[in-house]
Parts: C-alpha cells; structure tokens; sequence
C-alpha cells in the first residue's frame, strides 16, 4: 500500500544536493564555505579569537542557503526574495571580509597572514556570486558546470 502513494522515480534529497552542487551557484557556495573554514581556522592558529566569529557566521550563511537552494525553498515560498537576501549577504560577506583584511594590516606581524589571503580570497567569489544573483545579469535556474563547459 505504501509502494502505491509513492512516486515510481522519487527525486530523493541526495540527489537534489548533488545536482545542485553540480550548479555553478552551487560550485560557488561551496567555495565561499571552504574559504570561510579556512579564515576562521587561521584566525584560531593565530589566537585571534576574536576574529574567528565573523567567518564562521559567514560560514553558516552560506550553508544556510545552500540548503535552501537544495530543498527548493526559494521557489516554495518566493514572496522572501531569497535572491535578494543572498545578495545582501554577499555584500555583507565582501564587506566584513575587506574589513578583516585591513585591520590585521596595522598589527605589523605576520600572524596571521595566510588568513588575510583567504579573506581576499573570499572577495571575488562573493562578487562573483552577485552577479549571478543579480535578476538581470543571469538566467533564473543556473546550468550545471559540466554543462556549460562542454558547450563551449
């Protein structure tokens, strides 16, 4: 009885995490991610604990909203401008994380500056993710990566 309610082809969760990886919205929220952990864990082996808090809530940002690219909630319930909040955190990410690169520049020493790097690292994805965010510059539904790399 229950092999009847279900569709035969169910487009299971895994499935959806992987197409949507494949993405280059997906692509780039994953990158962010990994720079994200990259910062914050610099900023614990320089023992600047201080500065770890903004990347891990950068950190959670993007996987926030990878989940919510995953699970379709974007286009479940529309009416909260998901694109645009994503937007606004991507400013926001450019901002803190130009902000954290400046301010470690007057410290003198080197601490911490392979997390610097990373944090200028973050930079142009974050731009790069608004502009594919941006409702006139980019197609609603990204193509995945294989896609656009076969065509050319």
């Amino acid at each position: 009885m229950e092999s009847e309610d279900r569709p035969s082809d169910p487009e299971t969760l895994r499935s959806r995490f992987w197409d949507f990886g494949r993405t280059m919205q997906g692509v780039l929220l994953f990158i962010e991610m990994l720079l994200c952990l990259a910062v914050a864990s610099c900023c614990l082996a320089a023992r600047s604990a201080g500065a770890v808090a903004a990347p891990l809530v950068e950190l959670c940002f993007s996987g926030m909203f990878y989940w919510v690219y995953v699970r379709r909630y974007d286009r479940e319930n529309p009416s909260l401008e998901w694109r645009r909040t994503d937007m606004f955190r991507c400013v926001s990410s450019c901002v803190i994380f130009l902000t954290f690169s400046l301010m470690n520049i007057p410290s003198g020493g080197s601490t911490n500056s392979p997390g610097r790097v990373f944090a200028i690292l973050c930079i142009p994805v974050f731009l790069c993710n608004i502009y594919l965010l941006h409702p006139k510059a980019s197609p609603r539904d990204s193509q995945p990566v294989m896609a656009k790399l076969s065509s050319t």
